[in-house]
């Protein structure tokens, strides 16, 4: 009954209460337990990641702090020379791979990374405003063209002619202006500035502002001035200069030298700079100055030296280089500060010091005059620097607009102006009697009477034939003639010997006796024998006065008599014609078919370019121009190949422009450009370090690896003169 009853829900006892109780605080501790256990397991976890983060951060510090140490005691250079961002060099070392700073095994080993240590990388690269790099110069509206290209050309050739690869665009910084029309034939034109064309554009075209075209609206020249304009005297031809012999003694230590100077013959230059004599392949050193180029070897020019190599169409007035390294002003090391010399193996660009990174800076001017050309070709390599100047460019290229040579005629048969060269006095008179008789042309003679039969002989030797003023070296001579006015009194006979020996005399040079043999006419009148001495132009005459100018001569008549008779000598004198150096326009019309004012098409029928690298075929090396380039009536052809930078600075102004980009031709920056204003850089390098980590990894490509770890990147400049060169961080980013 009781089961029962409590079955039903009756009163009951407190058996079993506590269960519960049990069940709670079991549960309670269990997950009290377990919160502690995760708890503990991510404090643990949190260690590691902790620790592992700060040795990524410690070897990202360290590797940071042994990079800028490396800077400052110019690690990876030969003492005493630091980084200072010149061309071919990196933070590390003078060449294009040491740009990284490789550290494997560096940091320890740490906790969840094994037993293996990690390692770093440090990849440093320079700002290219900075250093040797930086513009440290003034650069105003004074000193810089208005615009990187402008075309000046109004025919119906292309002003501007662009044949670029499709993923590599002809990168223009500054202006484009053309006053005929553009014309990309293939890939792009970029331009950071505007650009406009009198006429027709063709092909893909970028630019900011959008390019203006049939703009009609013609450019003006801004005419400069070539160097020798600024000079004392003003507009003086430089004296002239002979090529070197292609002759050991002529490049010591592989290094041909030139001075400041004409140059007038482009067969002699070609022969040395594309052959394989003792100085083939050698560095071809322009001192600093102005040089001429005046080539003379186209039989098509009325002005022609027939001495050397000449031919009748305007390829005779190239010169070419196929072989060695041309040098144009001054030679820079690595740091862009002068040397002696730039050595047999020249690193280009950067082998002369250039404008843009030092008033300084002293460079040359190559002007171009007639159709002279200079080409480059094969592996050659070239860099022209100009000269620093805080009023006008530093134009390291000119081409001449205007001017031409005047022949200079001495001549005639009496006294005064126009005269003969004659003589000035009678320094033998032999057994003449009235010796200076024979100066002036006007029938009162110096006389020998020989009184006996026996054969006899006699010289009078005489001086003078002083021009009116002294003929310099390089002159040309066009026609020469010695006249002389004899006679004897009794005829001439067989047996009877007549010379004259007529010896010039030079600014320079050692005189060659010339010997020539007067008529001996059966007559007993006076005669005229006018001797020639010019010998169609390549006579030694011709050749002494060339090489050495004219400044007088020396004459020994001599006579050899077998009977009596009365030998009578009136004059002998110099009849010559002859021009000097003289700057000459590029559209000169005295060349038959001057190739230089043909349209240019960029073939061989299609005119000649002042300057290319177009012209003579597999053109692979580099070329440079570190100055303004000004041909303003002359074609610029240019092929680019492995450019490092870019190759006109300070802009470019000529009739035509033609560019052609290699398949090997991966420079990214401006081809052509002209610097922005600027009151002067900073020639001390800024540097950006990234640093790479690699936790458990011992690897010295740290940089490329895929297990890499971007820790660290940083701001520094190196600046100072002493050993260690100060380094300021301007700014240190560990990233987390």
């Amino acid at each position: 009954m009781r089961r029962l009853r409590e079955l039903r829900g009756g009163p009951a006892n407190d058996r079993g209460a506590a269960l519960p109780l049990a069940l709670f605080v079991v549960t309670v501790i269990g997950l009290g337990g377990a919160a502690l256990l995760t708890f503990s397991d991510t404090s643990l976890r949190t260690t590691v990641a902790l620790r592992n983060q700060a040795a990524m951060a410690y070897t990202a510090d360290g590797a940071g702090q042994i990079a800028l140490n490396s800077l400052s005691t110019g690690y990876g250079f030969t003492s005493p020379s630091f980084f200072n961002n010149a061309y071919n060099t990196t933070c590390f070392g003078p060449n294009s791979t040491s740009g990284t700073l490789s550290l494997p095994g560096f940091y320890p080993a740490s906790s969840g990374t094994g037993t293996t240590p990690g390692s770093a990388s440090v990849v440093c690269s320079a700002d290219p405003a900075s250093g040797a790099n930086a513009t440290v110069v003034p650069i105003t509206g004074s000193n810089r063209p208005g615009q990187a290209i402008m075309t000046l050309g109004r025919t119906t050739e292309d002003g501007i002619n662009v044949k670029a690869l499709s993923g590599n665009p002809f990168s223009v910084k500054g202006t484009v202006k053309s006053n005929s029309t553009i014309n990309v034939t293939s890939g792009s034109l970029q331009s950071s500035a505007a650009v406009t064309a009198f006429g027709l554009c063709t092909g893909t075209i970028v630019s900011t502002p959008a390019k203006a075209c049939s703009t009609g609206t013609r450019l003006v020249d801004p005419n400069y001035a070539s160097e020798p304009t600024f000079g004392t005297p003003a507009n003086a031809v430089p004296t002239y200069k002979a090529v070197p012999a292609d002759v050991s003694a002529s490049c010591p230590g592989g290094v041909v030298t030139f001075s400041p100077g004409y140059y007038d013959d482009a067969s002699s230059l070609t022969a040395l700079m594309t052959g394989n004599g003792p100085c083939g392949g050698s560095t071809w050193w322009f001192k600093p100055g102005i040089y001429y180029f005046d080539f003379h070897n186209n039989t098509s020019d009325s002005d022609v030296y027939k001495g050397s190599g000449t031919s009748g169409s305007g390829v005779a007035d190239q010169w070419a280089i196929t072989r060695g390294t041309l040098v144009a002003g001054t030679p820079a090391d690595g740091n862009g500060n002068a040397t002696a010399s730039p050595g047999s193996n020249p690193a280009i660009p950067g082998s002369c010091q250039n404008p843009i990174r030092s008033a300084s800076a002293l460079g040359v001017q190559f002007i171009f005059g007639g159709d002279s050309q200079l080409a480059l070709g094969g592996p050659a390599n070239g860099e022209i620097c100009g000269t620093y100047n805080a009023t006008r460019p530093p134009i390291g290229v000119f081409g001449l607009k205007s001017g031409a040579a005047t022949t200079t005629t001495a001549t005639g048969t009496g006294t005064g102006a126009g005269a003969a060269l004659k003589m000035a006095t009678v320094t033998t008179p032999g057994l003449f009697t009235n010796g200076t008789k024979a100066i002036e042309q006007d029938s009162v003679y110096a006389t020998w009477a020989k009184t006996t039969a026996p054969s006899l002989s006699s010289t009078i030797t005489m001086s003078g034939y002083t021009p009116p003023t002294a003929i310099p070296a390089g002159s040309i001579v066009k026609s020469a003639t010695v006249r002389v006015r004899h006679g004897n009194s009794a005829k001439y006979v067989a047996a009877d010997t007549l010379t004259v020996t007529f010896t010039p005399k030079g600014v320079t040079g050692t005189p060659p006796a010339i010997t020539l043999t007067p008529t001996r006419p059966a007559v007993t009148t006076q005669t005229i024998d006018s001797l020639d001495i010019y010998g169609g132009g390549t006579s030694v005459f011709d050749k002494f006065v060339h090489d050495n100018g004219f400044t007088g001569a020396d004459m020994a008549y001599a006579a050899t008599l077998t009977h009596t008779g009365t030998e009578s000598l009136d004059a002998i004198q110099i009849d010559i014609s002859y021009v000097t150096p003289a700057f000459r326009s590029e559209n000169l019309a005295t060349i038959t078919s001057n190739c230089m004012t043909l349209a240019y098409t960029g073939t061989p029928s299609g005119g000649c370019a002042v300057l290319s690298t177009s012209t003579l075929s597999s053109f692979s090396g580099n070329f440079y121009v570190q100055g303004t380039t000004y041909t303003p009536i002359g074609a610029i052809d240019l092929t680019l190949n492995n450019a490092a930078q870019r190759v006109l600075r300070f802009g470019a102004i000529s009739r035509s422009l033609w560019v052609k980009e290699t398949g090997s031709f991966n420079y990214t920056g401006a081809v052509i450009e002209v610097p922005d204003d600027t009151t002067g850089g900073s020639s001390s390098p800024v540097v950006f370090l990234t640093v790479y980590v690699c936790p458990g990894s011992v690897t010295s490509t740290c940089s490329t690896d895929p297990s890499k770890v971007t820790a660290l990147r940083a701001k520094a400049m190196v600046s100072g003169a002493t050993t260690p060169l100060p380094v300021t961080i301007l700014s240190w980013s560990n990233l987390r």
